[in-house]
Order: C-alpha cells, then sequence, then structure tokens
C-alpha cells in the first residue's frame, strides 16, 4: 500500500536524493523509503549508545573530587605534557 504525501526539503537533500536515486537506479521515493528503514534500524542502537556513554560521562564526573585548585593544577599538567610531546 502506499500513501502519497508531501514534504519539504532543503535543494541540497533534494539534489541527494536524485544523485542516490540515479546511482541505485531507483525512485527517489525508494531512497528516501531505504533512509528511513535504515534510520529506523539504528535509531534504538545509537540511543542506547548515546545513553550508556552519557551515563558514564555522568558517573566519571560525580565520582572527581577534583577542586578548583587541583583543576588549574591537573589543566596545567596536561598542557604542559601536549607542549613537551609537540617539540619532539
Amino acid at each position: 500500500m502506499s500513501t502519497k504525501v508531501t514534504y519539504s526539503l532543503d535543494s541540497a537533500t533534494v539534489l541527494e536524493i536524485g544523485e542516490l536515486a540515479a546511482a541505485w537506479g531507483v525512485a527517489k521515493s525508494e531512497v528516501v523509503r531505504r533512509a528511513v528503514h535504515a534510520a529506523t534500524l539504528q535509531k534504538d542502537v545509537l540511543g542506547t549508545r548515546q545513553s550508556s556513554v552519557l551515563n558514564a560521562l555522568d558517573r566519571l564526573q560525580a565520582d572527581s573530587r577534583l577542586t578548583v585548585d587541583g583543576r588549574e593544577q591537573w589543566v596545567e599538567a596536561v598542557r604542559t605534557e601536549r607542549r613537551a610531546s609537540s617539540r619532539r
């Protein structure tokens, strides 16, 4: 079953859809279907991955007991180390 719909797209996206349709030898609507299908398959994977990365960052930041002075010392130590390694 097909449903005719209308969307407003920027000209670059329209051009890319046309290029993909020509390269794949399919209609532009098939390009859109494939793109939506691929995005749907990845949304749960990306959502879970991003969520776990953000949770890890939250835990790391919560566990940090770095004071303002300690942070400044750490930043300076990193700068010094980077400068030293860039001279090699």
